[in-house]
């Protein structure tokens, strides 16, 4: 708007500078310039025309564009009343499938549970089995903290129960070493991390093998956690180094922790190593 204001400002001073340049040099000019009355009429006239169009389209073009404005944050107000309700819909399923696997779980823990008071005085082999399953599923329904992490030792604990529960199934037969050094007081973690690398060892290793056993080792050095596997792979089935479940590990990982993981896999051995700063 100053800019039209400006502008016509401009154009009365030339209008009135050319008329007093004619007048002074004696050029010809048409009859409207030999009255300056008329001429200064005129040309108001003319730059208040010219005002009012100028007004009438930047009003016009102004209006347009918050027209557009208007219509392009209505649109994105209704994608995100869209996307929080999609957000609320699947949060609600979400918290349905919760609450039905906590229930569903909680009656298997009930039955073991049963179970092995029921065996226990017939079989203390079989009812230690099955205690040792229980305080696995228990470890896995159990809610973590406000930091999603649990303590150190209860992961260790719940590594302990699984090696204990597999050879308990193969009759003690299995070749794996476990051993664990450092202070785990004070230290915490993310659940169901270790565990993961544990299960590919039983689930793709030779553990029938008492010249080159299975190795589980975790090391505590201050803060850092170091935790390794080795193990001979089986030739009959097919090792995937870069499955989901490692993967999953990674993503977990990421989010929570600066760490290591190495992977020397060839075609007969698999090694792993864990680096964490807890």
């Amino acid at each position: 708007m100053l800019f039209i204001i400006g502008e016509f400002t401009l154009y009365i001073i030339l209008k009135l500078g050319l008329y007093y340049l004619y007048h002074i040099f004696n050029i010809l000019i048409i009859p409207s310039y030999t009255q300056p009355k008329r001429f200064l009429m005129d040309s108001i006239w003319r730059g208040v025309y010219f005002t009012f169009l100028s007004t009438g389209y930047w009003f016009a073009l102004t209006t347009i564009r918050n027209r557009d404005k208007i219509a392009d944050l209505e649109n994105l107000k209704l994608k995100n009343e869209l996307q929080n309700q999609a957000l609320e819909k699947s949060l609600l399923t979400a918290e349905n499938a919760y609450l039905k696997s906590q229930i569903n779980p909680h009656f298997l823990l009930n039955t073991l549970n049963f179970l092995y008071n029921s065996i226990a005085k017939f079989s203390e082999k079989t009812a230690d089995s099955i205690l040792l399953l229980s305080d696995i599923m228990r470890y896995a329904l159990t809610s973590t903290d406000a930091d999603g992490k649990v303590r150190l030792d209860e992961e260790i604990d719940n590594i302990e129960s699984f090696l204990k529960l597999n050879q308990a199934r193969f009759n003690q037969r299995l070749c794996i070493d476990y051993e664990i050094d450092g202070d785990t007081y004070g230290l915490r973690i993310i659940p169901l991390v270790l565990i993961t690398f544990v299960e590919n060892v039983f689930k793709y290793a030779d553990l029938l093998n008492p010249s080159n056993p299975a190795k589980v080792s975790i090391q505590i050095i201050e803060n850092i956690l170091i935790f390794s596997t080795y193990n001979l792979k089986r030739k009959s089935v097919q090792f995937d180094s870069h499955g989901i479940g490692i993967e999953n590990v990674k993503s977990r990982l990421n989010t929570y922790y600066q760490y290591e993981l190495t992977i020397d896999d060839n075609e007969s051995e698999y090694k792993l190593t864990l680096k964490v700063n807890l």
